[in-house]
């Protein structure tokens, strides 16, 4: 692919992965995107998920310009803490500390956006947090995940 280089630089400087889903904020309005590689050296693909359809959708054809170029596209990244880095986290009542190890509970912690990097951050996320722990629907579903 022509330019492949700019694409991989702004994907590291992103933390964003082929195939792996993130977050973009438009005009206020939170959409999930994924770049699939494209394997005979095509334009990369942009899929969107669709949770009307649920399930991932080709986007738009100007939707990696936009990604890439589009100062109303901004790129929501998570912040994931690094092996025993200390993290914060909201349990529906208080906020504790706990050490990055990889266990099952911080990946949660983390996929529910519960992962925080300061007492502080926690605190000003408690009702968002517990927004999504009163869903009445899942956050993802099985037949979703290859």
């Amino acid at each position: 692919m022509k330019n492949e280089d700019l694409l991989n630089k702004f994907m590291v400087e992103n933390n964003l992965n082929y195939d792996e889903p993130f977050f973009v904020s438009i005009d206020n309005k939170t959409k999930r995107y994924k770049i699939v590689k494209s394997t005979n050296n095509h334009v990369p693909e942009v899929y969107v998920f669709s949770s009307l359809l649920n399930r991932w959708t080709l986007a738009v054809e100007e939707a990696l310009t936009n990604i890439l170029f589009n100062n109303n596209f901004k790129i929501i990244s998570a912040w994931k803490p690094k092996l025993n880095e200390e993290y914060y986290y909201f349990n529906g009542k208080n906020i504790y500390c706990s050490r990055w190890d990889n266990y099952f509970t911080d990946i949660a912690s983390f996929l529910t956006g519960n992962c925080f990097k300061s007492v502080e951050e926690a605190e000003a996320n408690k009702e968002k947090i517990m927004k999504i722990f009163n869903q009445n629907q899942p956050l993802i579903y099985l037949d979703e995940v290859e």
